[in-house]
């Protein structure tokens, strides 16, 4: 390796994502939560049946995820090496690993070298757990219809869960503009733009 420069960022990628899928099969509608922990990412998924809509949300999550280790190196001239193909980092101790050859750049002037762009192969993200919508809302009830909220979360997605129509999200905050603009001004925001800003943690009410 002649020289080599790398970057590795948390932005734009993702440790969960999570959909709402109605199953055109017989109208069953779920809430699908791929990964966990804090940085999760609310996708739309389009399939004809839950499994396919399961292998799309994981797809969508893990390309979301390609960026976020990243390599430049310069090498001497190897023609076993070109684009697509997998190569293996050794020597640069928390960087080593299995890299995807995105492009390759010829230098020909002086000593015959090659440019690689590389991406660092992550462990693919897979765990799955799927939760009925009726479910979600029996839940709900059994807590004395009181929801904390999830990182995720926003009030459209609850008002599908728990009405059946995202319209209805004014109904949320409504019953809970006090909580959810205190939460807002605790994040530093000047308002919640009417409920767009939801924070982990804060329990809300959900009417009847």
């Amino acid at each position: 390796m002649i020289n080599w420069s790398y970057n590795t960022t948390i932005a734009g990628t993702y440790s969960g994502a999570k959909f709402s899928f109605t199953d055109p099969t017989d109208n069953s509608e779920y809430i699908v939560n791929i990964g966990e922990g804090n940085r999760i990412k609310n996708i739309n998924v389009t399939a004809s049946n839950l499994g396919e809509a399961e292998a799309k949300g994981i797809a969508i999550l893990n390309n979301e995820n390609k960026k976020a280790t990243t390599m430049s190196v310069t090498i001497p001239a190897n023609p076993n090496i070109y684009s697509s193909t997998v190569v293996k980092v050794k020597g640069l101790s928390n960087l080593n690993g299995r890299y995807y050859v995105d492009k390759v750049k010829h230098n020909i002037g002086g000593a015959y070298t090659m440019t690689l762009t590389l991406r660092f192969i992550q462990k693919r993200i897979k765990t799955v757990s799927i939760e009925a919508v009726s479910t979600a809302t029996q839940n709900a009830a059994s807590e004395g219809t009181q929801y904390t909220i999830v990182s995720g979360d926003t009030l459209w997605a609850l008002a599908i869960r728990f009405y059946g129509s995202g319209v209805l999200y004014t109904k949320l905050y409504n019953a809970n503009t006090d909580i959810i603009e205190s939460k807002a001004k605790e994040r530093g925001k000047s308002n919640s733009d009417n409920g767009h800003w939801i924070f982990p943690g804060t329990v809300i009410t959900i009417p009847a």
